[in-house]
């Protein structure tokens, strides 16, 4: 969980707010599902895609 901590108030706080404005708890998601569930899960959200893109790419380098 410190990985994601550092990366959401040090990296990148906007990706990290762009989760949660999209009404999910990025660091718990981070613990409880795998990358596909993720994506799809964020393509059914209200964002733009580029945006998605974006936060999904982050999920799988922080999954690892």
């Amino acid at each position: 969980m410190a990985k994601v901590s550092s990366f959401t108030k040090k990296e990148s706080p906007k990706v990290a707010l762009k989760v949660s404005k999209s009404g999910m708890e990025f660091e718990s998601l981070m613990c409880k599902i795998d990358v596909a569930s993720f994506s799809r899960m964020m393509s059914k959200s209200n964002l733009p895609t580029p945006e998605v893109r974006e936060i999904v790419q982050v999920f799988k380098e922080l999954k690892g």
